[in-house]
């Protein structure tokens, strides 16, 4: 399951609705639904252990930051990210559940009491992964002397997330552009062949592959950047507790920001990128039918 929290009102309507109905969701008849989502969830979203601690301080990039995983090849063991996050795919699951009900779908209260269950499941995930934001980066502190040296760490892992990123970016919108010309192509013949269709049908499914590769890195651009920003909230703190320089701190501080905002600019070159591969799967969809 993939979840975007596409705005804050949103999130707040679902948090809202957590605490009205969290007291009433003890129905019996909702804890096998629960169970089996929780499975679901489990499945699909595994939240990650702690983040190891290096032995020894360094000054430089330690290897050991969360956000040297978005540097990696493979992004398909995506995470949740935060409780809001965890409530508002929670209220989706408990509609998309009881949707499929029709003894649910037609109750408004059972629906309402089925929504709060699952929204207790998702703040439940994400308030764990919360949890692991602020212990992976005080872990990842204890490690360096200073702040500064923190900072920097942070700093030259996105550096190096970033690079890798924007090559796959640049990398899949070469593949767009050349999936759109050819859909085009056949777009623009009055009937296709067999072999045509079956290539439509190929190009579709691969479409819908990228956007499952998209969607795991969407998540992963916010789980590192909600890391990022817990960083940065928690750093002049930290920088004061150890009486550091204050220019300096600012300095690495100010650096570290602008590379948070780069990451931002990917996840959303990476969203915009779904929205032309699900124009050009529907475009596909008519062809083929």
């Amino acid at each position: 399951m993939n979840i975007t929290v596409k705005n804050a009102g949103v999130a707040l309507l679902a948090l809202l609705l957590a605490f009205t109905f969290s007291m009433q969701a003890q129905a019996g008849f909702l804890e096998d639904a629960r169970k089996k989502a929780e499975a679901k969830l489990k499945k699909k979203a595994s939240i990650p252990a702690s983040t190891e601690v290096p032995s020894k301080p360094a000054a430089q990039n330690s290897g050991g930051s969360p956000v040297d995983q978005l540097a990696e090849k493979d992004i398909s063991n995506a995470t949740f990210i935060g409780n809001v996050a965890g409530i508002a795919g929670g209220a989706i699951l408990g509609n998309k559940l009881c949707g499929n009900s029709k003894h649910c779908k037609n109750n408004k209260q059972i629906n309402q009491l089925m929504v709060a269950a699952m929204m207790k499941l998702g703040s439940d995930v994400g308030s764990k992964f919360g949890k692991e934001i602020g212990e992976a980066a005080a872990n990842r502190r204890k490690s360096y002397a200073t702040e500064h040296d923190y900072l920097e760490s942070e700093i030259s892992a996105s550096e190096n997330a970033i690079t890798v990123r924007e090559e796959g970016i640049q990398s899949t919108n070469s593949e767009i552009s050349s999936t759109r010309a050819r859909i085009k192509e056949l777009e623009a013949k009055e009937s296709l062949t067999r072999s045509e269709i079956s290539e439509a049908k190929k190009l579709r499914k691969s479409l819908e592959e990228q956007v499952e590769t998209n969607n795991n890195l969407v998540v992963q651009y916010n789980e590192k950047i909600a890391y990022l920003d817990y960083a940065l909230n928690t750093s002049e703190e930290n920088a004061e507790a150890k009486k550091e320089d204050k220019a300096m701190w600012q300095k690495k501080h100010a650096s570290l920001t602008e590379k948070r905002d780069a990451l931002v600019k990917q996840r959303e070159s990476v969203e915009q990128q779904n929205a032309q591969l699900t124009n050009d799967q529907q475009v596909l969809k008519k062809i083929i039918t």
